[in-house]
C-alpha cells in the first residue's frame, strides 16, 4: 500500500561542542552563540523516494547542489518530516509557531493575519534576549501578515504595481534577501542572534540566471540557483567566523507534488 504525503527535507547542522547521535541533536549546544534558521521555500527540499526528491542528498540524480549535501554531510538529514499545508503563509505560520493551521488560525496566502496570541520563534528567541532578522522573497509573506511578529529587523520589500500575478507569484530574486540578511547579520556584531532567511527559488516561473540554465529542466536550474543563494549566506557567515557557531536549521514550507512512500 502506497500513501502519498507532502514531505519536506530537513536538516541541521550545530556548532561542534558535542557529538551527532543516532537520537539527533540532543548533545549539541542547547543556545549556541548564534542561531541561524534557513528556510528554503518551494519544492526544492523534499524528502520523497529517490525517483519522487528534488534534491541529490535525498537521491535525486538531476540536480546540483554542492552547498545543501556538504551541509547535509556535515549535519544530521532527517527523512520525515512533513509540511502541515501547501500553503506558503500558513506553512510558515506553522513553521514559526509550532501549530496546525486550525490553531493558529491562517488558512491562506491572502485574507488571514497571524494573530499576537500565538508566539514566534522570533518572538521566543528575542525574549532570551537575543537580537532576531528575517528577510523573505514573497509577497504572502509580508510584515503586513504578522508572520514577523517578533523581528527586529524584517526586509519585505516587494514591488507590487498591479497586473494580472495572483498573490502567491509575486517575489523577488532571493539574492536581494541574502543580501539584505548578511547585511544585517554583519551590523550585529558578535551579539547573540536568531536569523530567518526564506527563498522563493525553486518556484515558478522557473527563471533561474543563465549559468544555471544548462540543467534539462528550468526547474532543477533554479534549484541549482537557490543551492547558490545559501552558500552565499553561509560564506557570509564563515567570512565572519559566525558559521561554527551557528546552529543552521534549512527545510522548506511544503513542496509542490505528493511524494510516494511505500
Amino acid at each position: 500500500m502506497s500513501r502519498k504525503n507532502h514531505a519536506v527535507g530537513f536538516f541541521v547542522r550545530g556548532p561542534p561542542s558535542g557529538s551527532r547521535t543516532s537520537a539527533g541533536l540532543r548533545s549539541l549546544s542547547v543556545m549556541p552563540r548564534a542561531a541561524l534558521v534557513v528556510l528554503l521555500a518551494g519544492a526544492a527540499a523534499s524528502a520523497c523516494r529517490a525517483r519522487d526528491s528534488d534534491l541529490p542528498l535525498y537521491g535525486y540524480q538531476a540536480g546540483s547542489t554542492a552547498n545543501l549535501d556538504r551541509l547535509g554531510r556535515e549535519g544530521v538529514v532527517f527523512d520525515a518530516a512533513y509540511s502541515h499545508c501547501p500553503l506558503t503563509l500558513p506553512a510558515h505560520a506553522s513553521m514559526l509557531t509550532g501549530l496546525l493551521p486550525p490553531r493558529h488560525g491562517v488558512r491562506d496566502n491572502l485574507g488571514f493575519r497571524l494573530s499576537p496570541d500565538h508566539p514566534t520563534l522570533a518572538t521566543r528567541f528575542k525574549a532570551a534576549g537575543m537580537h532576531t532578522g528575517g528577510a523573505i522573497s514573497a509577497y504572502v509573506l509580508r510584515a503586513a501578515t504578522g508572520i514577523n511578529q517578533g523581528f527586529d529587523f524584517y526586509d519585505d520589500g516587494i514591488e507590487v504595481h498591479g497586473g494580472t500575478e495572483s498573490a502567491g507569484s509575486l517575489q523577488r530574486d532571493g539574492a536581494v534577501a541574502v543580501d539584505a540578511l548578511s547585511k544585517w547579520v554583519r551590523d550585529q556584531r558578535g551579539a547573540r542572534f536568531f536569523a530567518f532567511l526564506h527563498l522563493y527559488e525553486p518556484h515558478t516561473p522557473y527563471d533561474p540566471p543563465e549559468r544555471h540554465r544548462n540543467h534539462p529542466l528550468l526547474y532543477d536550474g533554479d534549484i541549482s540557483y537557490a543551492d547558490e543563494l545559501v552558500g552565499r549566506f553561509l560564506d557570509s557567515l564563515k567570512a565572519r567566523g559566525m558559521y561554527d557557531r551557528a546552529l543552521i536549521m534549512l527545510t522548506s514550507a511544503f513542496i509542490a507534488k505528493p511524494c510516494t512512500f511505500r
